[in-house]
């Protein structure tokens, strides 16, 4: 992966995780950004999210694509570049299947 690539997704990821916790606050969960994908040709940023309780991440997911337009204007202003690109929001599965995995563990561990 080149490395401005790399330098912007790092950007990216530090802000919108600041914007977020500075606009987006869900009642009784917990948003957190995990990671960020940029496309290679910059048009496209996939932030994905955890979501803690898991079984309101499509409610919060919902709510987040009705603000999408408020963060990424507020993105635009806060990075200096020409073109910033398109956020899209995903839950970062990865949690979930974590959970399950340390779920399963402990169930083997008591028997």
């Amino acid at each position: 992966m080149p490395r401005r690539i790399e330098r912007v997704q790092e950007l990216i990821q530090r802000e919108a995780s600041s914007i977020l916790h500075e606009t987006f606050s869900p009642k009784d969960s917990i948003v957190t950004v995990t990671r960020v994908s940029v496309a290679q040709d910059l048009s496209t940023t996939k932030v994905f999210l955890s979501i803690y309780p898991f079984d309101r991440a499509k409610q919060i997911l919902a709510d987040l694509e009705r603000v999408v337009p408020q963060i990424q204007s507020e993105l635009n202003k806060r990075l200096f570049m020409k073109h910033v690109p398109r956020l899209i929001f995903r839950v970062d599965e990865v949690e979930k299947e974590a959970a399950e995995t340390e779920k399963a563990l402990r169930l083997l561990d008591t028997e």
